[in-house]
C-alpha cells in the first residue's frame, strides 16, 4: 500500500523501495513483482507490466490485484477487452472476499451488456461492503433498466442515503421506479 502511495506521488524510487520491504517482509508473494509491474504500468511498458502482473500472480495464486491490474491493461487494447471477464473471474475466484473485484467485473459484465452477470457482482460486492454507495447505485440502475423496480428503488434508496453529489441522479432513478410500477402519487 506504501508503494502504491510512494507511485502515485511520483516517487518511484520510495515506490521501489516499499515493494522490495514488503518481499523482504513476506517473502515468496509477489510483492516485488506486483510493484515491478505498477513502476512499469507507471512508465507505459503494459507489456513488461502484464509479465510482471503474470508473475506475481503465479506465485501467489490468491494475488486477486495482480489480476485486476492485468484487467486494466486489456481494457486498455481493444480486442483485449473480451478476455477482462476471464481475467476478473479469476481475480473473484482468488479472493472472494476482495475489496473491489467483484465491482470490477461487475462494471466490465455491464459494459458487455451482461446485466445479470452485472446484478449478480454488484451484490457480492454489496455483501462484501454493504456501504458501498457506487455498488447500491450501478445495481440500483441496472435493475431499474431490467424493469425490477422494487428493488431497483431499495437499493437506490439505500445509495442515496450513504452517497453525496448524486442526488438529482437518484431521486429521479427512484422517481422513475415508481412510474415503473405505476404508482403515480
Amino acid at each position: 500500500g506504501l508503494g502504491r502511495v510512494a507511485l502515485m506521488s511520483e516517487n518511484t524510487e520510495g515506490a521501489e523501495s516499499w515493494f522490495q520491504r514488503a518481499e523482504e517482509w513476506d517473502p515468496g508473494q509477489g510483492h516485488l513483482e506486483f510493484g515491478q509491474g505498477l513502476l512499469a504500468r507507471a512508465r507505459g511498458e503494459n507489456d513488461e507490466a502484464r509479465s510482471q502482473f503474470q508473475y506475481a500472480f503465479r506465485r501467489n495464486r490468491s494475488y486477486a490485484d495482480a489480476m485486476i491490474e492485468i484487467s486494466h491493461i486489456q481494457n486498455d487494447g481493444l480486442v483485449e477487452r473480451f478476455a477482462m471477464k476471464r481475467t476478473l473471474r479469476r481475480a473473484v475466484e482468488a479472493d472472494p472476499s476482495h475489496p473491489s473485484a467483484h465491482m470490477e467485473l461487475g462494471k466490465t459484465l455491464e459494459n458487455q451488456n451482461d446485466m445479470d452477470g452485472a446484478i449478480e457482482s454488484y451484490e457480492n460486492q454489496i455483501r462484501i461492503n454493504p456501504e458501498s454507495g457506487e455498488a447500491l447505485m450501478r445495481l440500483g440502475f441496472v435493475l431499474l433498466e431490467r424493469e425490477r423496480y422494487w428493488h431497483a428503488r431499495q437499493r437506490l434508496y439505500q445509495a442515496i442515503q450513504i452517497t453525496s453529489g448524486n442526488e438529482l441522479e437518484l431521486s429521479l432513478a427512484i422517481a422513475a421506479t415508481y412510474l415503473g410500477d405505476r404508482q403515480f402519487v
